[in-house]
């Protein structure tokens, strides 16, 4: 037993004299890390996975730019795809760059309602806060084409992807603005929208109606306000039982375009008062 003792006594100290603590270490870390065989597996899945995406993004703008001459449900796929990738804003604006917002204009007047309003969805995407988006649907004269269409439109959910789009290319453009307002006779546009059957519909063109009172000169809301209030008015009022807090809210911001019809305005805010 004693000898048994002295054994393991002297291969202790010779284990504690011949150790290598940085080894060691490094060993485990070793252990621990993914081996470069594994590693160089995962960046090659990742690249495949940014390869198969790039793909999809090709395959989608070309199915979408030679719409004309694929099936409808083809094409329906292409938009929903492309509106997914156009989330992010360089994908947005390369399609921009690509030209494939004229397809997009095109689809937006298509026959079928899906595509019509899958084609207005992948536009209101695209043109959330990206100039150059904006800029390039000015030149296709993507205002003519949407205020026409939503004049026509039968389907409430097409009108609102419509208003989406149209509300989108406006906001903080000045020159789009100009061109809505004076050419398009955007004000009366947007009393249409604002006397919409459908709430969705309504609610939307009250935030368009607030973002270009915000957006306009005082002179430019002094002549905008009058022909939009009466509508905003009786939107309001239609929508209180469903959700006040949001009314109250449009109202305040309202408050620029008081000095057009004060009278209107002050009974609004009487109808706001008694919920």
């Amino acid at each position: 037993m004693a000898n048994s003792s002295e054994n393991m006594e002297k291969l202790l100290k010779w284990g504690i004299a011949n150790s290598d603590p940085d080894r060691l270490r490094a060993e485990t870390e070793q252990l621990a890390a993914p081996s470069n065989a594994e590693a160089a597996k995962e960046k090659l899945a990742w690249l495949d996975a940014m390869h198969a995406a790039d793909r999809e993004w090709e395959d989608a703008l070309l199915a979408v730019q030679n719409h004309s001459e694929l099936e409808r449900d083809t094409v329906l796929g292409a938009l929903r795809a492309v509106r997914f990738f156009v989330e992010q804003i360089d994908m947005a604006s390369n399609l921009a760059k690509r030209g494939a917002v004229k397809q997009v204009l095109e689809l937006v007047q298509h026959s079928d309602e899906e595509i019509r309003m899958e084609a207005a969805f992948v536009l209101g995407t695209a043109l959330a806060h990206n100039e150059l988006v904006q800029k390039k649907c000015m030149e296709e004269k993507a205002i003519e084409i949407l205020v026409a269409q939503s004049s026509s439109e039968k389907s409430p959910q097409v009108r609102k992807k419509l208003l989406l789009a149209l509300s989108a290319l406006l906001r903080h453009n000045r020159v789009g603005q100009y061109v809505f307002l004076r050419k398009h006779n955007g004000a009366s546009v947007l009393g249409d929208f604002l006397r919409d059957p459908a709430t969705s519909v309504r609610r939307k063109a009250a935030h368009a109606t607030l973002h270009l009172l915000r957006d306009g000169s005082d002179d430019e809301q002094r002549e905008f306000a009058p022909d939009v209030v009466q509508p905003m008015m009786g939107t309001l009022a239609r929508d209180l039982d469903e959700d006040t807090a949001e009314a109250v809210r449009h109202f305040r911001a309202l408050r620029c375009a008081t000095a057009a019809d004060p009278a209107r305005m002050q009974a609004l805010g009487d109808v706001l008062d008694r919920t």
